[in-house]
C-alpha cells in the first residue's frame, strides 16, 4: 500500500506539476524546499537550469524530466518567483535493509548478487522499478522449479529519517513433478533425445527422492522453445508441437503427452556473400567449404553452422582491414525442393579507432593484468573479432567470470569508440590447515595456501608446510605470466626437507645398528619457462 501511494504521488507530481513563471524571466538565484538528506547545492546541481538562463515552458518541462531521471526524487515542482527558481522536491527514501522470507529455493548468494546489480542494497536510494523486476524474476524461477502458483508479497516499512526496510515474502503452492512423457510423431530423433532437449523427462531415482524434474506451464513452454531450437538447428524448419496434454496424477505428479510434426528436412542449396567490389574479390574459405559439400551431398540447414560462417566472414574481413558495419543474413526458401539459399550481406562502415579501454568490476585484480590479455589496444582500429578474442583470453583467467563488453560511440567523434570490459571476480584463494596422527610419525600438522591471483597481479603462488616429530617439509612455488611482452612466463619452485631420527645408545662403533640416530637436509629448486607459439599453443 505504501509503495502504491508513492507511485501515485510521483505520477501526480509529474502530471499536475504547476509551473509559475513570467515569460522571459531570467534565473538569478535558487530556493530549495523539501530536501532532508540532500544539500541544497546537490539539488540545484541535478537541475539543468542554471543562473542566467531564461525560463520557458519547454525548459521547465525538460528540467523536471532530467531531475526525475536522476532517480533521487519522487515528486518535483518548479516555479519562478521574482527571478528566483523555487525547487520543491520530495526525496526518495534510503534503503535500510532487505529481507526475503520463506525463500528456500534460490541461494542467498544468488539473490544478493541480483540485488547488488539492481542497486537495491543498504544505503542506496530506493527505486521501486527494479524491485518489481526482481519480483518477476524470482516468480519465474519458482515456476521453472515446479511451483505453478507463486506470489511474492512486498512490505515497505517506513523508518525514521526518510528510510525504508523492504520485506519480500514468498508464498508458493505445491510443487509438481513429471512422472512420465509420451512422444508421438517423431521419426528423425529418438524419444530419449527429444525428452532430453525438452528438459522435462521421466524423473530419475535421485530426483524422486531429492527433487528435480519439476513441472510448470513456464517450464513446459521453455521446453517447447528449446525443442524448436533443436529441430531448427538440424534443418527441420517446419517443426511444431501440434498437440500436447497434461494429465494430473497422484502425489503431485503429472504426465505429459506430445504430438510432434517434424516436417521435411531442409538442406542448404548455396551460400553467397554480397558486398562492394573489395568484398567480391575476397575468397571466403568457410563459404567455399559449405558450397563444396552442398554440391556433393545434402547439407542440412543449421542456424549454428550459419552463424559460425557469418562470424568467420566478419573475422576474415576485419583481419584484412575492411571497415565493417555488419554482416546480415537472409534466407530464400525453396519449399517444393526443401532447400534454403543463404546470403550474407556485408555492410561497409566507417573505420573506427578505440579511444579508451576501461575495466569495470575488478576491485582486486590490477588493471594491467586485464590489459595485457587484450588482443587490441587503444589507438588501434576497432574490430569485433579482436574484442571477442580478448573476451576469450580474459575468460581463461580462473579468478574472473561473466566477461562482457560494451562499445560506446564517442560523442561528436563518429570515428572513435570507447570499450568497457565488464568482469566479475570470484573467490580464488584456498587455504588449508590439517592435523592428523599416525604410528610412525605421531602428530602430523600441515598448512598450505594456493592463490592464482596473488595481490591482484595475476601471479600464481603456492605454499605448503608440514611438520612431524621427525620431519619438516616446506615447499614454495609459483608462476609469473607475461615476464616479457611476448607473453613468455616463468614458473619456479623451491623445496626444503629436513628429517632426523634419535635412538638411545652410545657413539661406539660396536653399538652401531641400522636404528642409529641420523639427520639430513635436502634442498631443491626448479625453473620452467612457458613460451606462446600461437594463440592456442604454448611450449613449456
Amino acid at each position: 500500500m505504501v509503495l502504491i501511494k508513492r507511485i501515485l504521488a510521483s505520477l501526480s507530481a509529474l502530471l499536475l506539476c504547476i509551473c509559475v513563471f513570467a515569460s522571459g524571466d531570467t534565473v538569478k538565484q535558487f530556493q530549495v524546499e523539501g530536501n532532508e538528506r540532500l544539500p541544497a547545492s546537490s539539488v540545484v546541481a541535478y537541475c539543468p537550469i542554471k543562473k542566467g538562463d531564461e525560463v520557458t515552458t519547454e525548459s521547465i518541462q525538460q528540467a523536471i524530466t532530467t531531475m526525475y531521471e536522476s532517480k533521487q526524487f519522487s515528486a518535483i515542482r518548479l516555479a519562478v518567483k521574482n527571478n528566483t527558481l523555487v525547487i520543491q522536491i520530495t526525496e526518495r527514501p534510503i534503503i535500510r535493509g532487505i529481507e526475503i522470507k520463506k525463500n528456500k529455493l534460490i541461494p542467498e548468494e544468488s539473490v544478493n548478487s541480483i540485488l547488488i546489480k539492481a542497486n537495491l542494497t543498504d544505503g542506496q536510494v530506493f527505486d521501486p522499478t527494479p524491485l518489481q523486476e526482481i519480483k518477476y524474476s524470482l516468480i519465474q524461477q519458482y515456476k521453472l522449479q515446479g511451483y505453478p502458483n507463486v506470489s511474492i508479497k512486498e512490505d515497505i516499512i517506513e523508518l525514521p529519517g526518510n528510510q525504508v526496510k523492504i520485506v519480500l515474502t514468498v508464498d508458493k503452492s505445491k510443487q509438481f513433478q513429471v512422472s512420465s512423457v509420451s512422444v508421438f510423431g517423431n521419426d528423425a530423433f529418438k524419444k530419449s533425445i527429444i525428452i532430453d532437449k525438452l528438459g522435462l523427462g521421466t524423473p530419475s531415482i535421485y530426483s524422486m527422492f531429492f527433487g528435480g524434474n519439476y513441472y510448470s506451464d513456464v517450464a513446459l513452454q521453455k521446453g517447447f522453445h528449446d525443442l524448436k531450437t533443436f529441430y531448427d538447428d538440424n534443418g527441420f524448419l517446419e517443426f511444431k508441437v501440434s498437440e500436447y496434454k497434461v494429465t494430473p496424477g497422484r502425489h503431485n505428479r503429472v504426465s505429459l503427452s506430445l504430438l510432434l510434426e517434424e516436417g521435411p528436412l531442409y538442406t542448404i542449396s548455396n551460400m553467397a556473400v554480397v558486398g562492394d567490389d573489395k568484398v567480391s574479390d575476397v575468397s571466403f574459405t568457410s563459404v567455399d567449404n559449405v558450397n563444396a559439400k552442398a554440391d556433393q551431398v545434402d547439407y542440412p540447414f543449421s542456424r549454428k553452422k550459419i552463424d559460425a560462417v557469418r562470424q568467420s566472414i566478419r573475422s576474415q574481413l576485419e583481419k584484412q582491414g575492411y571497415p565493417l558495419e555488419d554482416v546480415q543474413t537472409s534466407f530464400a526458401l525453396d519449399e517444393p525442393k526443401h532447400q534454403v539459399k543463404v546470403t550474407f550481406n556485408v555492410l561497409k562502415g566507417q573505420p573506427k579507432t578505440i579511444r579508451f579501454i576501461e575495466f569495470e568490476g575488478n576491485s582486486y585484480t590490477l588493471d594491467k593484468v586485464l590489459r595485457r590479455e587484450m588482443a587490441i589496444s587503444e589507438g588501434e582500429y576497432f574490430t569485433e573479432s579482436a574484442l571477442e578474442e580478448s573476451k576469450r583470453r580474459i575468460a581463461n583467467l580462473s579468478y574472473l567470470k561473466d566477461i562482457n563488453y560494451t562499445v560506446k560511440p564517442v560523442p561528436g567523434k563518429p570515428s572513435q569508440v570507447d570499450v568497457i570490459i565488464h568482469v566479475e571476480e570470484t573467490p580464488s584463494a584456498t587455504a588449508n590447515l590439517d592435523i592428523g596422527y599416525n604410528e610412525a610419525e605421531g602428530v602430523v600438522a600441515s598448512a598450505g595456501l594456493t592463490h592464482p591471483n596473488f595481490l591482484g597481479t595475476g601471479n600464481t603462488v603456492n605454499t605448503k608446510v608440514e611438520r612431524t616429530s621427525g620431519r619438516t617439509t616446506a615447499a614454495f612455488s609459483g608462476f609469473v605470466p607475461f615476464v616479457f611482452k611476448s607473453g613468455l612466463g616463468v614458473g619456479y619452485n623451491l623445496q626444503y626437507d629436513h628429517q632426523e631420527r634419535r635412538t638411545k645408545g652410545t657413539n661406539s662403533r660396536a653399538d652401531y645398528t641400522t636404528e642409529q640416530s641420523y639427520s639430513f637436509d635436502k634442498i631443491g629448486a626448479g625453473l620452467n619457462i612457458n613460451m606462446p607459439l600461437t594463440i592456442f599453443q604454448t611450449l613449456s
